[in-house]
């Protein structure tokens, strides 16, 4: 699945104080007196960044997507609001834009786990499994614990028939009851090549939240 990073900030955190207008104009005043750009992020931006997480979470992926542009049209390089406006493509189908926004955010952050994770949910989603692969495990080299590409590199290699590689993966995100839960929901009738009795004999724990599968 998706992740969103600005989506985990405390609600109280996420609701804006100022309008998009306002929040723009302090984003054209912060850059005219400055020729570059700051090394920590504007809080204008933080806020801009944090409606539209509020937006993507509420389903206003409209309202998400032009709090993002907002930011873009003053920080063209700026990676989380790439990475974001991708993702948000990706949900509206549009493939293309979503790979150019992609690729503008790894230019700037190519060893973002969270971004890296997207990336490779996206190619899954495609068909592209080889792709997918690749930039899901980048994105463990970088954070072995990141629940979220360990949970879509299990889809990949399910999609693969890698039953083995699929069990790793679901180990690395819960309790190996969870973990088996999700290979049976993957591998509804066992290990490939196994025969039913594999299928039969497989324990079936009961089942939790946040397992491919559910």
């Amino acid at each position: 699945k998706y992740g969103n990073p600005w989506s985990r900030k405390p609600k109280e955190e996420v609701a804006a104080t100022k309008t998009p207008e306002e929040l723009k104009q302090q984003i054209s005043e912060e850059l005219a007196a400055s020729r570059d750009k700051p090394k920590k992020p504007s809080p204008a931006v933080a806020e801009m960044l944090k409606r539209g997480a509020a937006s993507e979470e509420s389903g206003d992926l409209d309202g998400a997507r032009a709090a993002y542009l907002d930011v873009v049209a003053l920080y063209p390089q700026h990676a989380e609001a790439h990475h974001r406006l991708g993702v948000i493509a990706d949900m509206a189908q549009d493939p293309q834009t979503a790979d150019e926004h992609y690729a503008q955010a790894y230019a700037v952050n190519p060893r973002d786990p969270d971004l890296l994770s997207d990336m490779g949910y996206s190619l899954y989603l495609r068909g592209r499994l080889n792709e997918s692969e690749t930039k899901l495990k980048d994105a463990l080299r970088y954070d072995g614990n990141h629940r979220s590409a360990a949970n879509n590199l299990a889809l990949v290699h399910a999609k693969q028939g890698n039953y083995d590689g699929a069990l790793a993966m679901l180990r690395l995100t819960g309790t190996e009851a969870e973990a088996q839960q999700g290979i049976a929901r993957l591998f509804p009738q066992g290990r490939p090549g196994a025969g039913p009795q594999y299928a039969m004999n497989s324990p079936v724990p009961r089942s939790p939240s946040g397992n491919p599968g559910n």
